[in-house]
C-alpha cells in the first residue's frame, strides 16, 4: 500500500505457483496493482482435464483481481521432435485474453538451429492481436520461407507435429505426470512416436525441397530438411530403445 500511495500507476507482478497458486477464498478482493502470473505449460491444454483445471483457476482469480498474467514454458530446443502446436496455442491465447490474462511471459529457448518454424512468429503476432487470422499468418510465413509451391508440404509437416504433441503424446507417462511444465530432461515422449510418422515427415520435406523454385527458396528448404535429417538417426535410436524399455535420456543441444 505504501508503494501504491507513492506510485499509483505501478503494477506489481508475482509468480503464482506452488503455495501461492490458489486464489483468495470467497473471491476476496486484493489490491488491483497485484498481477499473479500463473506458471503453466500451455502444452497441457491438450488434456481436457488439465485445460479445465487451468480455466477454473483463472476464472477463480478473476473474482479477486482485474488483471492476470501467465508464465508459460514453450521450450523447444531441448526436444528431438519440434514441439509445436500452432492451432491449439492460438485458441489458448485467445481464451486467455478473453478471461483476464493481460500479461504474458514465456520461457522459449528454441535452440540454436531453430527447428520449430513459425512457432515464435505466430505467438508474437497473436499476442498483439489474439483475433488475428492464424491461418493467414502461418501461410504468410510458409510462403515467405520456401515459396508458395513448396509451402503446403512444410505446413503439413508442422500439422503432423501438432498432432503428435496434442494427441499422440497424451498416452505417455511423460505427459501424464502432474508437472507445472513438461520434462525437457527426458526423451520418454518418444514412446508415442512412430517410425511411420518419421517416414511421412521426411517425404513431406523432400517434396518441399523439390517444389521450392527460386535459389533462396531452395536454400531455405534444404536447410529446413537438413535440420530434420540431422536428428533422424538419433530419433530412430531413441524411439527403438524407449519402446524396448532401454532407458536413455537425451536433451538435444
Amino acid at each position: 500500500n505504501k508503494v501504491i500511495a507513492k506510485h499509483p500507476d505501478c503494477k506489481l507482478p508475482f509468480l503464482a505457483y506452488h503455495s501461492v497458486l490458489n486464489p483468495p477464498k470467497n473471491g476476496q478482493k486484493l489490491n488491483p496493482a497485484l498481477i499473479p502470473a500463473f506458471a503453466f505449460d500451455s502444452m497441457y491444454v491438450a488434456d481436457p482435464v488439465r485445460r479445465q483445471e487451468y480455466r477454473n483457476l483463472v476464472q477463480s482469480w478473476n473474482a479477486s483481481l482485474p488483471e492476470l498474467g501467465v508464465w508459460d514454458y514453450i521450450w523447444g530446443g531441448a526436444y528431438l521432435i519440434p514441439r509445436t502446436y500452432n492451432k491449439m496455442m492460438s485458441e489458448h491465447l485467445r481464451w486467455n485474453f478473453e478471461n483476464g490474462i493481460k500479461h504474458y511471459y514465456s520461457e522459449f529457448s528454441p535452440g540454436k538451429d531453430w527447428t520449430e518454424g513459425p512457432k515464435a512468429y505466430l505467438i508474437i503476432k497473436l499476442l498483439w492481436n489474439p483475433y488475428a487470422n492464424r491461418d493467414a499468418i502461418l501461410d504468410d510465413w510458409y510462403n515467405c520461407a520456401v515459396g508458395k509451391a513448396a509451402a503446403p508440404y512444410y505446413k503439413k509437416y508442422f500439422e503432423k507435429m501438432e498432432q503428435f504433441w496434442t494427441n499422440d503424446v497424451r498416452s505417455t507417462a511423460w505427459f501424464k505426470a502432474r508437472r507445472g511444465y513438461s520434462s525437457y530432461g527426458s526423451s520418454d515422449y518418444l514412446e508415442a512416436f512412430s517410425l511411420d510418422l518419421l517416414k511421412e515427415c521426411e517425404e513431406l520435406l523432400n517434396n518441399m525441397v523439390a517444389k521450392a523454385e527460386t535459389p533462396i527458396q531452395k536454400q531455405r528448404a534444404q536447410y529446413f530438411r537438413k535440420l530434420f535429417l540431422d536428428r533422424k538417426s538419433l530419433i530412430i535410436i531413441m524411439t527403438n530403445r524407449i519402446n524396448n524399455n532401454i532407458q536413455i535420456n537425451v536433451v538435444h543441444k
